[in-house]
């Protein structure tokens, strides 16, 4: 498990060389200190400006709402990126903060302008406010842990996008 971590220091320089101002935040496993040899990593990713942040051998998976998911692998381990601009990040968060719990649960790697850190409190302030959104986020997270060790072990909420409609439209939110 010692390889997720060590190839973890590469990765934040690489973002850093590309000269864009940005938060560089560990999220999932990882972050969390449960990995597993198949773990991936990923990365969440907030530029203070546009721009591309060029990272080798990647390829863009998915495109939302200004955001940018990337795929590469690094000494055989699969790494996620989400690259999102501030100002669509922010508005992200402002139009659908529910969805960002596994943000505030991410370890925070580089940020010297403290962009991650204040779009981090912003998504706590909001879920210290909702806490059965906290709750459903922790019940769902345990049964995603359970089903990794157990495959047979069925998710009501196998995909994340259903998951986070389902918080939206069963448990509301507080403004």
């Amino acid at each position: 498990m010692g390889k997720h971590r060590d190839i973890i220091p590469g990765i934040v320089e690489q973002i850093r060389r590309t000269g864009l101002e940005c938060g560089v935040v560990l999220l999932g496993s990882v972050a969390a200190g449960t990995e597993r040899p198949d773990s991936d990593l990923d990365f969440f990713v907030v530029m203070t400006q546009e721009g591309e942040l060029k990272i080798p051998n990647t390829k863009i998976i998915d495109e939302e709402k200004g955001m940018q998911l990337i795929e590469t692998h690094v000494e055989g381990i699969k790494v996620h990126f989400a690259f999102w601009p501030a100002d669509s990040f922010g508005k992200a968060l402002d139009e659908e903060p529910h969805v960002y719990y596994p943000f505030i649960r991410g370890v925070i790697l580089s940020d010297p302008a403290g962009i991650a850190e204040r779009y981090q409190q912003i998504a706590r302030d909001y879920f210290d406010k909702n806490p059965a959104i906290v709750e459903a986020w922790e019940k769902q997270l345990e049964k995603v842990r359970r089903h990794r060790l157990d495959p047979g072990y069925k998710l009501e909420f196998p995909e994340w996008g259903d998951f986070a409609e389902h918080v939206e439209k069963d448990i509301g939110r507080e403004e």
